[in-house]
């Protein structure tokens, strides 16, 4: 693949030639022969980005510009959405994919982004709170599952090293299944320096003892 360097901070990657000797000659024909034009954002200037008159293209584009400089994002609203009025569904959902990429892909207050949100147009700042909400509970949410998913390992590998109960009555005990302990139980073998089939060989030894 070749590369040449157009102007506003593109480049252009040639598109790909297939190789008649890992396919059927008889497929090669039907095969696309494109070029891709990898952009670099960064290296536009707002102005030009505005020039391009492309609806929402603009708007992405400006976010994944600033979107290493959220203070930048913060302080001029007005700018990366520009020209969004959400009257349909479509604006509005594209409106909340923004947002939800800025509060994702940066560490922002939730004082700071109340100040945000009061700055923005009426129109925006009711889907921008709603969801900032949603993200703050996603997280949330993944914390507790990531806590109870720790606990379920702490638990399992406890009873295993007191070797006093089955693989079930560990299930049991832990409170998730017999294939998950079964994995677990795998993976803290493995990490002590067995290899996939000795830890599979000493489960199968050890249940043994409780048949």
């Amino acid at each position: 693949m070749n590369f040449s360097k157009p102007l506003l901070g593109s480049w252009r990657l040639r598109g790909i030639i297939w190789s008649s000797c890992c396919l059927p000659q008889g497929l090669l024909p039907y095969l696309p022969r494109f070029d891709y034009i990898l952009t670099n954002v960064r290296a536009l200037s707002d102005e030009q980005i505005l020039e391009l008159k492309k609806g929402l293209l603009i708007n992405t584009l400006l976010m994944l510009k600033h979107i290493w400089e959220p203070q930048f994002v913060l302080e001029h609203p007005e700018l990366i959405f520009i020209h969004l009025e959400p009257q349909n569904q479509q604006v509005s959902d594209f409106v909340v994919s923004l947002l939800a990429y800025l509060f994702k892909n940066s560490e922002i207050e939730r004082e700071t982004i109340n100040r945000f949100i009061k700055h923005l147009p009426d129109n925006l700042n009711h889907n921008a709170m709603s969801t900032y909400d949603m993200i703050q509970a996603e997280g949330i949410e993944k914390g507790i599952e990531q806590g109870a998913e720790l606990k379920v390992r702490e638990v399992t590998k406890n009873l295993w090293s007191l070797q006093e109960f089955s693989l079930e009555k560990i299930a049991l005990l832990s409170g998730t299944s017999l294939e998950r302990v079964i994995e677990i139980l795998s993976a803290h073998l493995q990490a002590e320096g067995l290899n996939e089939a000795v830890a599979a060989q000493t489960l199968e030894a050890y249940q043994a003892k409780f048949v």
